[in-house]
């Protein structure tokens, strides 16, 4: 089989990364919007823990006004945005509404300016730095290299994030314990594929602690994010991806 014709039947870049990406980043904020000022060098960086999560979708707790709400995810985004960079280690469980049947993964994502990201699963892995972008399957040990621009943007973490952002908040509540902020938002209209959205804040630093969502075909997902840390600097070489030896690269910049 020639390059052409293993690259024809090769899963393309939207269909290995859309059922995952279009839940799992509403677990991450984006970190760049317009005007946001990084902190001084001097700040330590910030990490935020999330308690065990549960095993099913969680009882709404009463809420407030819509303004607390509005409040909440405006601190929640300033905090996101606080920083020039943003590590994140996650785990997302799924309940699939037809069947009953469940799913779980983990995995981690790093952010930077200007289309940096690094993005590690099981089995796959995805780095940017600016310019290229890997693409890594270890089980095959192929490497698949090309430009960033070909990354659709709808694909693209921040813009995934940013419409989180946009969802409308509808209330705020605290949950039994007191330490954590449960945020309601309407997604509908903004991320089509989704029905309900909640975001769990914590309620000290608004840094995001837990996701639920549910599509339009009935799956619940759990997002989880285990540690979320500000990084005030961040080496250029944490985005760039060196192919291991014995691995079949496939350039297409």
């Amino acid at each position: 089989m020639n390059k052409q014709t293993r690259l024809r039947h090769r899963p393309t870049l939207r269909a290995t990364l859309l059922p995952l990406l279009s839940g799992l980043m509403l677990a991450v904020l984006p970190l760049h919007a317009a005007g946001a000022k990084a902190p001084a060098a001097s700040k330590p960086a910030v990490a935020t823990t999330t308690a065990p999560a549960p095993a099913t979708s969680v009882a709404p707790a009463p809420s407030t006004s819509t303004a607390a709400a509005d409040q909440a995810l405006a601190k929640s985004a300033a905090w996101l945005r606080a920083a020039p960079g943003l590590e994140v280690e996650f785990a997302v469980s799924v309940r699939y509404g037809m069947g009953g049947d469940s799913s779980r993964t983990q995995g981690s994502l790093l952010m930077g300016p200007k289309d940096r990201f690094r993005l590690r699963l099981p089995g796959y892995a995805l780095y940017s730095d600016g310019a290229s972008l890997w693409e890594h399957r270890p089980e095959a040990k192929q490497v698949l290299v090309r430009s960033v621009l070909d990354l659709e943007s709808n694909l693209h973490p921040s813009g995934i994030l940013f419409r989180y952002l946009e969802c409308k908040a509808l209330s705020l509540a605290k949950d039994p314990t007191g330490k954590l902020l449960e945020l309601t938002l309407d997604p509908k209209g903004r991320i089509k594929t989704l029905e309900g959205l909640r975001v769990w804040l914590d309620a000290g630093t608004y840094a995001p602690v837990r996701i639920e969502t549910r599509d339009v075909s009935k799956n619940v997902s759990l997002y989880h994010i285990q540690s979320a840390r500000q990084r005030a600097q961040i080496d250029e070489s944490e985005f760039r991806f060196v192919p291991p030896a014995g691995s079949e690269v496939m350039d297409l910049r």
